[in-house]
């Protein structure tokens, strides 16, 4: 879709076309793909795109195993622990989709190479998403074993998602 339908899953759209955005609505568990210029002027390949969904769909595994309403019904002491939650969070969907793309690799035209470029397109620290090295090492795992179970980011210590 080129926008959001107006108040979908509880927020106003308002951007133009030139945005690309991907939402998971977790009250009707569906994934919204709002296609912009910056997508479609080929910023994204067609792997970069494939893994997004895959990473999108790991926030609906997390809604089936109740990994989601968990981490919604957490209470936070401090601002630092609520922003450790949603990396928990975060870098867990990120091993999910990593999980996902190695139980369908090869993919047809595409190398280790490739998975390579897409693996280290992680450079940026931030505090809502954590440190790039540890997004990578989350992402390399479930990439490495294909299984969900390694991505327990919820058992890691708190280094290992900062």
């Amino acid at each position: 879709m080129t926008s959001l339908p107006k108040n979908y899953c509880g927020s106003e759209d308002g951007e133009t076309i030139q945005s690309s955005e991907v939402w998971y609505c977790d009250w009707d568990r569906t994934l919204s793909f709002k296609i912009g210029k910056y997508w479609l002027l080929g910023s994204m390949t067609g792997l970069d795109l494939f893994n997004t969904t895959a990473v999108m769909y790991g926030y609906h595994v997390q809604k089936q195993a109740g990994l989601y309403d968990a981490s919604e019904d957490l209470r936070a002491g401090s601002k630092a622990e609520h922003l450790e939650q949603g990396r928990r969070m975060y870098q867990q969907v990120e091993c999910l989709g990593a999980a996902f793309m190695k139980s369908v690799w090869p993919l047809p035209d595409k190398t280790a190479r490739d998975w390579k470029r897409v693996e280290s397109s992680f450079y940026r620290d931030s505090p809502e998403y954590g440190k790039a090295a540890n997004i990578k090492r989350w992402v390399k795992a479930g990439f490495r074993t294909a299984d969900p179970a390694s991505c327990n980011t919820w058992a890691a210590p708190s280094s290992q998602v900062s």
